[in-house]
């Protein structure tokens, strides 16, 4: 796979080893993450949720049985189906439309638990107080991902070059894709560099977490 960085770039440069031509992909999907040629991780949450879905919809017969209480239920959702959807999450740059899905997925999944219909017009604050939501999951997204910041940030080793490294030269023409550290700065009120003198205190990094 080639990486492009303007979308109409059609390189037809032939990778051979052996006098054997190569496949050119534009994307491949490695230990459960879909990579595509031009670095937009988006096709890898739509398919997390996507799988998710299917995931809740399998589970309708334990949704609609009566003799489980919501407690139950909510425990098998946060257990069978989040992680299916958040599989990767802490590496993910999310964009205000990538919020608004998951948000979205988290509140049909919250209606297909309580069996409401579409018809009965409740309001998504009237299916959080009936769910007794303490945690949406956007912030246990947002949770996981400064965590495994802090744990990559202390310690020695590519993963911190590669975070925390500069790219020179000039920078293309438009408005640049959110990156990772566009969350990180977002979340935390912090810059790089203070992001991480604080990842060395453990217990410091802990406590901005739980603000954030």
């Amino acid at each position: 796979m080639k990486i492009r960085k303007k979308p109409n770039d059609n390189d037809e440069t032939i990778i051979k080893i052996n006098n054997e031509p190569i496949e050119n992909v534009k994307k491949f999907t490695y230990l459960g993450v879909v990579f595509t040629d031009n670095y937009d991780d988006s096709v890898d949450k739509k398919r997390r949720l996507a799988i998710a879905k299917n995931t809740t919809v399998t589970l309708t017969k334990i949704w609609k049985d009566k003799n489980i209480c919501l407690r139950t239920k909510k425990r098998l959702l946060t257990s069978l189906v989040f992680p299916i959807a958040t599989y990767g999450a802490e590496c993910w740059s999310l964009k205000q439309s990538d919020r608004n899905r998951i948000d979205s997925f988290e509140l049909w999944c919250y209606r297909r638990l309580l069996r409401i219909s579409w018809t009965e017009k409740k309001t998504n604050e009237e299916v959080l107080q009936q769910i007794t939501c303490e945690h949406r999951l956007i912030d246990i997204i947002n949770a996981r991902k400064l965590k495994f910041i802090g744990h990559i940030l202390r310690s020695d080793n590519l993963d911190n070059v590669l975070l925390t490294g500069m790219v020179f030269g000039p920078r293309g023409r438009g408005r640049p894709k959110t990156r990772f550290w566009d969350d990180i700065r977002q979340l935390t009120s912090m810059g790089i560099r203070e992001a991480v003198r604080l990842a060395q205190d453990r217990d410091g990094w802990r406590l901005m977490v739980q603000r954030a």
